[in-house]
């Protein structure tokens, strides 16, 4: 399902190409340039047995490439082989106590050499092994493809969708993996580094360029700062969580008892300053809550100073083992719109009713940056597979949160997104409304006015693929490819079609038109979504029928339209039919792009 296709930009280092190298004058310091057809070799003298980094970086300084590191000899020489397409270059050569910068050209050798390619023609290939903290373990370890010009990054995206791997990127910068972040609770100095043959490089992983053979370990530290993998480092020393005892209960549940559908903000002028917050979250991700208690009519407090619950007298009529487990971040129900703030609680056994509301209590640090009229208690909807707010009490100097339950299930506190609302998007399109609230909260789709959205009416071909343009991460942007006589330079759906269509994602008709004003059809937008989410043709063939009106949708659609709907992307109607030919709607189109994006979490 990888979506994430080789970005042509990043071939600008090692393409293979009909190149030689005339060098300019070069500095004093040692480095020279010896140029051969097709190479590019850059040797010099430093230290006796260090390292010594090469970075390339064009010119105009639009782009630049890690590329590598050797280990210089017992007589100090060392030596870079590596190719480089046509252009100027500035090489950033440093080591133990010198660098020096040099500057060449790359120009284009005559057509008779065909320059160095790959080895034989088989296929290159590195070795990746992605290895999270004591909790998660190994989550991959094999040879993997490498494409040409492939960096670090890159391959780790790549793979990491085709196996289901969530990656989190942030300018080049990774910061979580299948839910392990950086700055984990208690751990300010944790995340995500890389090694390349052993070594810890001092450049993006968007900037190394991989060659075949090269070992890349991803590796989750608790410490950024020294170069110890997360398994085998100490835990900082625990801190103990006070209890939230009865009498702490007590004073609030005044208050809890005269909210109804709000939560109300206590001590806002006394917020919690840097460094409690700080104590606490240090204190929060030393501690992992795993209780289990019995209790029965005469009630009481379960739990311990992270989470707990007061269960009052005669709530229950019966004794009843009563457990509370923190989830691990992997298994936290994450949904667009929603940012988790505390840890997750699951409450057990599931579907417990009471006679009278208990009262849970969750502590989190009040950060500088919330927004207090953002976060809410909530619990977790199986059914609606959604987050649903709770009224509650924050109190913002002591960092608790309370609030009533009256059946089990998994609480935490979460921080609400902004959403933007529409007149036109009623009851009537329940079904749309909160995808549409989110989206247009996060500026991926827009309404037709402040005000309107027209969820009903129909979207244009030309509307589809702009929509799909505005999630794509690979947002790469070749020359154009396709002469469609009816997009034209200017068009403010340009750039999207030519891309969509470089990238195989949308094709035209036979009579050379693309017809970006026409109502896109569900078989049509299926297709289109399958070519996006780039889903293997091999398991096309074969599938069984899901909708009643499957004869009736052409073959050329089928069986794509079957396998987006097989993941979940899109559906058909409670008749059990697909109707292919209908056009879709700015609603559905907006439920859809939610999905894809909520399907990436």
């Amino acid at each position: 399902m990888g979506r994430f296709r080789t970005n042509r930009l990043l071939a600008l280092l090692l393409l293979v190409g009909f190149l030689f190298v005339s060098a300019l004058p070069l500095p004093a310091a040692g480095a020279e340039i010896v140029s051969s057809p097709g190479e590019v070799a850059i040797k010099g003298d430093a230290p006796v047995l260090s390292w010594v980094n090469l970075l390339v970086e064009r010119a105009d300084g639009k782009k630049r490439a890690y590329i590598g590191q050797v280990f210089s000899g017992h007589d100090g020489s060392y030596q870079f082989e590596f190719c480089l397409p046509e252009g100027d270059y500035k090489a950033y050569v440093s080591g133990t106590d010198f660098s020096e910068v040099i500057d060449f050209k790359v120009e284009q050798d005559s057509p008779s050499n065909p320059g160095s390619g790959s080895e034989d023609g088989l296929e290159q290939k590195v070795f990746l092994s992605i290895t999270g903290d004591s909790s998660m373990g190994r989550i991959l370890a094999e040879n993997v493809p490498l494409q040409e010009g492939g960096t670090v990054l890159e391959v780790l995206q790549r793979v990491a969708k085709l196996k289901g791997i969530t990656i989190e990127v942030r300018g080049g910068y990774v910061a979580a993996i299948n839910g392990l972040a950086e700055k984990k609770p208690g751990y300010p100095n944790s995340g995500w580094k890389y090694k390349v043959n052993g070594v810890y490089p001092r450049v993006s992983a968007a900037d190394y360029i991989l060659k075949n053979g090269d070992v890349v370990e991803w590796i989750y530290t608790l410490d950024y700062t020294k170069d110890a993998d997360a398994a085998d480092f100490k835990k900082p020393e625990e801190v103990e969580l006070p209890a939230v005892e009865d009498k702490v209960f007590e004073k609030y549940l005044s208050h809890i008892q005269n909210i109804e559908n709000e939560v109300l903000i206590l001590n806002r002028d006394k917020r919690m300053n840097d460094k409690k917050a700080e104590e606490l979250l240090k204190a929060l991700g030393a501690n992992m809550v795993n209780i289990k208690k019995e209790t029965d009519e005469k009630g009481g407090i379960i739990g311990d100073g992270e989470t707990a619950i007061r269960i009052p007298k005669k709530a229950l009529n019966s004794p009843v083992e009563v457990s509370i487990t923190e989830l691990k971040p992997s298994a936290h129900p994450q949904k667009l719109g929603i940012k988790i703030l505390s840890g997750v609680y699951e409450f057990e056994p599931s579907g417990l009713n009471f006679a009278a509301s208990a009262v849970i209590s969750i502590r989190l640090p009040i950060e500088k940056e919330l927004d207090l009229n953002r976060i809410t208690p909530a619990f977790y909807d199986e059914e609606k597979n959604k987050w649903q707010d709770l009224p509650g009490i924050i109190d913002a100097e002591e960092g608790l949160v309370l609030f009533k339950v009256e059946h089990f299930t998994k609480f935490a506190v979460i921080e609400k997104m902004p959403v933007k609302t529409f007149a036109d998007v009623d009851e009537t399109f329940s079904w749309a409304k909160d995808e549409i609230e989110v989206l247009a909260g996060m500026g991926i789709i827009k309404g037709t006015d402040e005000k309107s959205f027209e969820p009903g009416r129909n979207i244009t071909r030309a509307e589809m693929v702009q929509l799909l343009s505005s999630i794509d991460a690979d947002k790469s942007y070749g020359k154009p490819v396709a002469e469609f006589s009816d997009v034209k330079i200017g068009d403010w759906y340009y750039e999207a079609v030519q891309n969509a269509y470089w990238k195989g994602i949308v094709k035209g008709y036979p009579d050379n038109t693309f017809r970006p004003g026409q109502d896109i059809t569900r078989l049509e937008a299926a297709v289109m979504l399958y070519n996006y989410l780039g889903l293997d043709e091999e398991q096309l063939a074969g599938s069984s029928a899901v909708w009643k009106d499957e004869m009736n949708i052409p073959l050329w659609g089928r069986e794509k339209a079957k396998k987006v709907y097989q993941i979940g992307i899109i559906k058909g109607y409670e008749d059990e039919t697909f109707r292919g030919d209908k056009p879709l709607t700015r609603a559905e189109a907006a439920v859809i792009v939610y999905r894809i994006l909520e399907s990436e979490l």
